[in-house]
């Protein structure tokens, strides 16, 4: 189900349809993304990519090695460094890297080739800033969706090294538009019209073939491609423009992760500060990107993973020695090896300290632990994070108000270990009194197992 906030923005861009010349448009898409408001501490520098205008987004915490191009949408004639400000700060912040906002050249001023000239002069200024191909990704909306594809194209063809990574947010692959949805979505969509489409499209092809594989993606080689996001909403013109070439990506071998969201319009990213699903949908490109620009391999990944195992291992066993100065060496070493592996901002300390936090959960229950044996569990929370390993693990978890076990279940999905179960068990509380009270009235109120009677304790002795 939609959120509360989608029928108010849905009514406001149906009293604001894409109407009027060129510069009247251009004024309206500056004027609209004007009120969009700015974190006040993403910094925003101007460049000059290759000889391209273009702003880097830095929000804090973004890592200097990882860089994601992004060309903005306008049907090839409007758009800017503003209108796309609010978005790259953003995506800059969620997905912890630096976002280079391209300024490439515009119709019909400037009709194709040159907004793919000026993508492809923007990643190899990228590059030249001592950048890693491996740790690079290009993103772009409707348009810039179209000109993403249409630079790795470029790119490829040229014999350059690609990026490791491409997002496509309701991107237009098809200026010829012959896409059902073009017709079959036209009383849904708000945003996008058929007419003002060929429009814009006629101004960008200067009268060049509207199947031109550069102008129009859906018609390349596509083979070559790094791995592809595509989101799209089901109620926008261009639903078919994202399903079609996900369709003939694959069939080129081309590692495509397509996404439809339900009753979301054309790039409706743009309003994250107020939709929800726009806040998520981000969110869901930050995580996605995460992996893919980790340059590094299969067996790194693994050797860290065995050493985080080893190290987890060894604290346990000094833990019953209670060798506490050699327990807190051991859990800081596997802190920095975990925020090193994780794949979300769920990592090590932190992560652990947002575990505890939750309402701890009354019954006394018991499950398997991988390898290890059923063990009770006398309270438990839950969260959710991305981390990289695939067993079972037990850890000891402290906070600022006791320790205990958390406990974390993993699987492979999208090329990365993903975390699928978190339970903190055996909580004892230091502080916060009402907590710990809570803690043993759960355990009070727990039913007695019925196998407890054949289990040994520590001294081989029945209980």
């Amino acid at each position: 189900m939609a959120s509360a906030a989608l029928p108010k923005i849905l009514e406001m861009l149906r009293a604001n349809p894409l109407q009027g010349d060129l510069a009247q448009m251009r004024a309206n898409m500056e004027r609209g993304s004007a009120a969009t408001p700015l974190p006040a501490d993403v910094k925003f520098e101007a460049v000059r990519a290759g000889g391209v205008p273009a702003e880097w987004a830095i929000a804090p915490g973004a890592r200097a090695e990882r860089v994601l191009v992004y060309v903005h949408g306008g049907g090839y004639t409007m758009g800017s460094l503003a209108t796309h400000r609010a978005l790259c700060g953003r995506l800059s912040r969620l997905a912890g890297l630096r976002v280079l906002n391209v300024a490439y050249r515009l119709a019909p001023e400037h009709p194709h080739p040159a907004a793919v000239e000026d993508g492809v002069a923007a990643v190899r200024w990228v590059y030249a800033q001592g950048v890693a191909p491996a740790r690079v990704a290009i993103a772009g909306d409707s348009a810039g969706g179209g000109l993403t594809l249409a630079t790795l194209l470029a790119l490829r063809d040229a014999g350059d090294a690609l990026p490791a990574a491409a997002v496509c947010i309701s991107p237009w692959t098809d200026l010829a538009a012959t896409g059902e949805s073009i017709r079959t979505k036209a009383s849904v969509d708000p945003m996008v019209t058929e007419a003002p489409l060929r429009e814009m499209a006629r101004a960008y092809l200067g009268g060049k073939d509207s199947r031109t594989p550069l102008a129009s993606p859906l018609y390349a080689d596509l083979r070559g491609l790094p791995p592809l996001l595509l989101q799209v909403g089901d109620a926008e013109l261009l639903l078919d423009d994202a399903t079609r070439l996900a369709s003939r990506a694959r069939d080129a071998g081309v590692d495509v992760t397509l996404e439809v969201w339900e009753e979301m319009f054309h790039v409706w990213h743009a309003f994250a500060e107020i939709l929800p699903e726009a806040q998520r949908a981000c969110e869901r490109i930050a995580a996605w990107l995460e992996p893919r620009l980790a340059l590094r391999t299969d067996a790194d990944a693994l050797g860290v993973i065995e050493q985080i195992h080893q190290l987890k291992a060894r604290y346990f066993r000094l833990m019953d020695t209670k060798r506490w100065d050699e327990m807190r060496a051991v859990f800081a070493r596997e802190a920095t090896l975990t925020d090193e592996e994780s794949n979300s901002r769920w990592s090590g300390r932190d992560g652990i300290v947002a575990g505890l936090a939750g309402v701890l959960a009354p019954p006394v229950r018991t499950f398997h632990h991988g390898h290890m044996p059923e063990i009770e569990v006398l309270s438990d929370t839950e969260a959710r994070g991305v981390w990289a390993m695939n067993d079972w693990v037990d850890t000891p978890a402290f906070t600022l108000d006791g320790w205990g076990h958390y406990h974390e279940r993993y699987v492979f999905e999208d090329g990365a270990w993903r975390i699928a179960e978190l339970r903190l068990t055996r909580l004892r509380v230091l502080r916060a009194p009402k907590v710990a009270a809570k803690a043993k009235r759960a355990v009070k109120k727990a039913p007695a197992r019925k196998s407890a009677a054949k289990r040994p304790n520590k001294k081989g002795k029945k209980r």
